[in-house]
Parts: C-alpha cells; structure tokens; sequence
C-alpha cells in the first residue's frame, strides 16, 4: 500500500475571510472588521490494487483549515 499527500491549487487559500460585524455591549452597538474562519471538505481516499487496474474507495470526509493541510 502507498500513501500520497495531494496538493491542490484551492489548498493555498486564506483560512480567514475578512467580515463586518455589530458589536453590541450593554445599549450600545457599534460596527467592526472580524475574520471568520473558513473551512472546506478534505476526502480522504485509499488507493489500493495493482498500477494497472489501481481502484480507489473513499474513507473519510473531513474538514479542514485551507493552507493548514499538513496539520
């Protein structure tokens, strides 16, 4: 069995996004800049059988901090 770590384009994309918020304390509110966390799908497949007739089953779904893969 060989096990590979894929990198894809999408993967280096910023695990934050940038968005306004309202903060309210007591009566009070006010507008500010927050970040929000993103996170998108990471399956999580098994390749197994000869290189010739390779098949493939996925195992897991996972979700993941995009840039953080290795992690």
């Amino acid at each position: 069995m060989r096990l590979e770590l894929l990198t894809f384009a999408n993967m280096s994309r910023a695990s934050a996004f940038p968005v306004q918020i309202k903060k309210v304390q007591g009566l009070t509110s006010e507008d500010r800049p927050d970040l929000l966390a993103v996170e998108e799908p990471l399956e999580i497949r098994l390749g197994f059988g000869p290189e010739s007739n390779r098949e493939q089953r996925s195992l897991a779904v996972t979700m993941r901090t995009p840039g953080n893969d290795l992690e």
